[in-house]
């Protein structure tokens, strides 16, 4: 994710004559069931990640879920805000890292 987003930052490709392109990037870890007969993905983690990245994110961020973040092995490696969103009156921690210098 952090890859990408600086990739897109440094590429400047324009969406118009205004606005350089930007991601917002929401990530979940956790089982998902894969559905043939509908040829996708389905989970928790994953609708929460596709919350977190079209819903809540806004140009630039990186999301994690709950347990996205409890899943990182180097997490001083980076830094992190935990922030609270109250989605379809469910309580939702996630985390942003923190990637801009």
């Amino acid at each position: 994710a952090l890859a990408l987003q600086k990739a897109i930052l440094t590429s400047g490709i324009a969406l118009n004559e205004k606005e350089l392109y930007g991601l917002s990037i929401g990530i979940g870890y956790g089982q998902v069931l894969y559905a043939e007969s509908m040829e996708g993905y389905f989970g928790d983690e994953m609708n929460l990640a596709s919350k977190l990245g079209e819903d809540i994110g806004g140009r630039d961020d990186i999301l994690l879920t709950e347990a996205a973040y409890a899943s990182l092995q180097e997490v001083d490696a980076y830094s992190f805000q935990e922030l609270r969103e109250s989605v379809s009156g469910v309580d939702l921690k996630y985390y942003s890292v923190e990637w801009r210098a």
